[in-house]
């Protein structure tokens, strides 16, 4: 395919997948490189570049690995998502820093969400537990790549129910660059239901008007979370992830 041809090409994917982007829900999955080259009939060359352009345009977010892909971007996060890579290049942050400063985030984030939510954000939240504790209960016939969605927008619906829109923002860029640079660990089953307990725990504490209950249920999970996912990259054995005593 002659570049010239191939440039034009990836241009009208990209517009039609921007298109999709932009109908879909923050954190929807629009397929993969491989995928998305079979709908198209292109090179994975091609599909390369329509990323490119999707990502400068601050349209999707691209998650590695085998359960990754390009996920639709919440508008707005573009600049959040930017500075922070410039602080990386710049102060040499590295992958802990940013796992540390998320979870401090989206501590903060469930303080705020158990002082200021309202009815809505509380079914809405019971609803994506439930959601997920389904998904979980039909782990082998759905696959991860549901659960993972379920759990973002579970994140995500915690920040909204602090209705601060600089932390929204904020935590919305800073979910997007987690996503970017690290991969999803393997979880089993037991695993997976241990995360649903953590998140039914801190709906609970968010419910009752417990901030501080909130805010220690949150870190411990996400903390839990960081060890799980390094033991996993060390080859270490399964444990569960986000309960314990840190979470009463």
């Amino acid at each position: 395919m002659a570049p010239a041809f191939r440039q034009n090409r990836a241009q009208e994917i990209a517009d039609a997948l921007m298109v999709r982007a932009q109908r879909s829900a923050p954190g929807a999955y629009l397929g993969g490189l491989a995928e998305l080259a079979r709908e198209y009939d292109v090179s994975l060359t091609t599909i390369r570049e329509v990323v490119r352009i999707l990502q400068s345009q601050g349209c999707v977010t691209v998650r590695r690995g085998n359960r990754g892909g390009i996920f639709a971007r919440e508008p707005g996060t573009v600049p959040v998502v930017n500075g922070m890579r410039i602080v990386r290049q710049a102060d040499a942050a590295d992958d802990r820093d940013l796992l540390e400063f998320r979870e401090g985030l989206e501590a903060l984030a469930a303080e705020m969400a158990a002082a200021k939510r309202t009815p809505a954000d509380v079914a809405a939240l019971r609803d994506s537990v439930t959601r997920y504790q389904s998904l979980v209960h039909d782990f082998e016939r759905v696959g991860d790549r549901e659960l993972a969605e379920e759990n973002l927008r579970f994140h995500r619906l915690v920040a909204q129910a602090a209705h601060n829109p600089y932390l929204t923002r904020v935590f919305s860029g800073v979910q997007d660059l987690v996503e970017e640079i690290t991969r999803r660990p393997r979880y089993t089953t037991a695993v997976l239901m241990d995360v649903a307990r953590a998140h039914e725990r801190i709906v609970d504490a968010i419910a009752n008007g417990q901030p501080e209950a909130a805010k220690r249920r949150m870190k411990a999970h996400l903390r839990a979370f960081s060890e799980y996912s390094a033991r996993q990259g060390a080859g270490s054995a399964t444990r569960p992830v986000g309960v314990g005593p840190s979470l009463r």
